[in-house]
């Protein structure tokens, strides 16, 4: 379900609404969500839903191969061999191998692009294996080959039964044509 709006028309608001991600009440918002036509009851979406904020926040002194055991740990009891596994796969799966080992960085010290970084970030939610991904602007600032990339990593996801649910400013006519 793309949200395609331009700046300030509220899609953050909505998007945040949907998941239940803002901070303030919720008491002038009403109405009920459902998944496959039965009512989620309070909580139960944070259960099986990701959500890619706009902005990338990493420690810059990571890796993202470090970024994602991090990850593993604090949401995974599966054995050490398990996790390297899952790892690598997602690492694969982003196109993030090359740079992996390489550490994030910050404005001062040379990292990863800004490219990778959303597709890091991107990983760190898919490693949850959500049903629902919710992802706020996952293009903005992107040049077009790495645009192209989150949208057809998300077009895979959809196509293995995952809902996606985006807001998304200015795509190109290829990512238009894709969702």
């Amino acid at each position: 379900v793309p949200l395609i709006c331009s700046s300030a028309a509220g899609t953050t608001t909505l998007l945040n609404i949907l998941a239940h991600k803002l901070n303030y009440s919720l008491e002038k918002v009403t109405g009920d969500l459902q998944l496959s036509q039965k009512p989620l009851k309070k909580n139960a979406l944070f259960k099986i839903s990701a959500y890619l904020r706009q902005e990338d926040i990493f420690h810059t002194s990571m890796t993202p191969r470090e970024v994602l055991r991090f990850s593993l740990d604090m949401t995974s009891t599966e054995s050490s061999e398990v996790k390297v596994q899952k790892i690598n796969e997602m690492l694969r799966y982003l196109n993030l191998e090359k740079c992996a080992d390489t550490k994030i960085g910050s404005f001062e010290h040379k990292g990863i692009s800004g490219g990778e970084k959303r597709r890091l970030s991107l990983a760190q939610q898919l490693l949850k294996d959500p049903q629902v991904i919710f992802l706020d602007e996952p293009t903005s600032g992107l040049d077009s080959f790495s645009a192209l990339l989150i949208v057809s990593i998300l077009k895979k996801e959809a196509s293995k039964g995952k809902m996606i649910i985006c807001s998304l400013h200015q795509p190109s006519f290829e990512i238009l044509d894709m969702v």
